[in-house]
């Protein structure tokens, strides 16, 4: 509802989101006894979530970065764009499976594979989502969203 606002007041300042979205993960890792969501009962206090925070902030940062993007085209993301649901339907699915692989890589596991695993949910959901497309074109709204 507040979106000229938004961009109005945070122009230019889509680094200083980003930096503080950093501050915040290593602040998380390093200082606090957690990691990850804080997952606790609705009405019960276990100190300041950091991650939620850290997770609006991030919200505010692509908001602001990617508003100098919207007056062009890029292939990739559109593509994206409209596959963007059954990726996020499908993607547990094959975070789940390669969990269940975790000890063949586990001596490798940290932060340094978490882009490569990243890339490679979104592109097996994605061509998974394609290709149920194409076997039910009529019947793939109903099964992934698309």
């Amino acid at each position: 509802m507040e979106r000229e606002w938004i961009y109005e007041k945070l122009k230019g300042k889509d680094y200083y989101l980003l930096s503080f979205v950093i501050f915040l993960a290593f602040l998380q890792a390093f200082v606090m006894d957690t990691c990850g969501n804080m997952q606790k009962n609705p009405f019960d206090y276990n100190g300041i979530d950091i991650s939620f925070l850290q997770k609006n902030v991030l919200c505010l940062f692509f908001m602001v970065f990617l508003h100098r993007f919207e007056d062009k085209e890029f292939m990739l993301l559109k593509h994206l764009a409209v596959s963007s649901f059954s990726i996020y339907f499908l993607h547990g699915w094959f975070i789940l499976f390669i969990w269940q692989g975790r000890e063949y890589y586990e001596k490798y596991d940290g932060l340094y594979t978490l882009p490569l695993f990243t890339a490679l949910v979104v592109w097996v959901s994605y061509v998974t989502a394609v290709r149920i497309k194409k076997v039910f074109p009529n019947k793939s709204r109903m099964l992934i969203g698309w």
